[in-house]
């Protein structure tokens, strides 16, 4: 799909998310999928802030996952930053937490203790976690294009490369994952990076 089409459909959905709108469960699966998720993200503005605490706040939990897409953008609101970490702290079912993760890693002011917990999150559901990466990737081979692209993204903060190294553990393959590697800038001191990297070369 063409970038202005895409930036098309961004604009129109957002306008009726603000509007409250109802949407089926596969329009929200595409909207919280790459590479329309990224537009939507773009469109998002400060004042968008309370519509998507109310997102984040459904039952629905494909809203849920619809907020915490499209987060990014006012994630330097302190408001945001302290409720994210305390819907982490409140929930323990997989789903939101898997959604949560990401915009929880954008904050570049992130504790260690909390990316420590990601981390263990992830590992303890490695099963269901690496299925969810490689489908928000695109499908398999699209793993190490989206990881690799995610990971020299400037928007994203360095603190949160780590989480795109071990998404590479979903190829599965030892081999193709040592290959992989090789189009990654590790940094030697980002002890993350280094856990994760050791559970890569062992796998």
């Amino acid at each position: 799909m063409e970038t202005d089409t895409l930036n098309y459909l961004a604009e129109k959905i957002l306008n009726d998310v603000r509007n409250k709108s109802s949407f089926s469960n596969s329009m929200l699966d595409d909207m919280n999928s790459f590479p329309l998720v990224d537009y939507l993200r773009e469109q998002v503005i400060d004042s968008d802030v309370e519509v998507i605490i109310s997102l984040i706040k459904s039952e629905d939990i494909n809203l849920c996952y619809l907020g915490l897409n499209l987060v990014n953008r006012v994630l330097h609101l302190e408001l945001i930053k302290k409720y994210l970490i305390t819907f982490w702290n409140n929930t323990d079912d997989y789903e939101r937490r898997y959604f949560l993760m990401w915009p929880l890693l954008n904050n570049s002011q992130l504790t260690e203790k909390m990316h420590k917990e990601i981390f263990e999150f992830v590992t303890d559901n490695w099963e269901k976690w690496k299925l969810d990466y490689t489908k928000f990737a695109g499908g398999s081979a699209n793993l190490v294009s989206f990881s690799e692209k995610r990971f020299y993204d400037k928007k994203f903060p360095n603190s949160k490369k780590w989480i795109y190294i071990l998404g590479l553990k979903a190829i599965g393959n030892k081999t193709d994952i040592h290959v992989a590697l090789s189009k990654f800038k590790l940094d030697n001191s980002n002890e993350m990076q280094q856990k994760v990297l050791s559970i890569l070369k062992s796998s």
